[in-house]
């Protein structure tokens, strides 16, 4: 983890898709639960997530949590 931290830092597009790979499920489902089923809505609150997370990204610390957690937490507050 703490070396996609590192890449995603350094932003490495690359380990920014490795992160989508391993995560859009599971962000798309968070924001499509807070949002009632609004599928489009959910689709717009993960792009604009991803986008606010790429944005911060020079800012991640591997001790301050996982990028994964801090992605999602983005997410449920664009969805919210």
């Amino acid at each position: 983890m703490e070396d996609l931290i590192a890449r995603l830092r350094r932003r490495d597009a690359e380990a920014l898709a490795a992160l989508y790979d391993s995560t859009h499920r599971r962000a798309y489902g968070l924001a499509l639960r807070v949002l009632s089923g609004d599928a489009a809505a959910a689709e717009d609150a993960v792009q604009e997530g991803y986008l606010a997370f790429w944005r911060q990204a020079d800012r991640l610390s591997a001790n301050r949590g996982s990028a994964e957690g801090l992605l999602l937490t983005i997410v449920h507050r664009r969805a919210v």
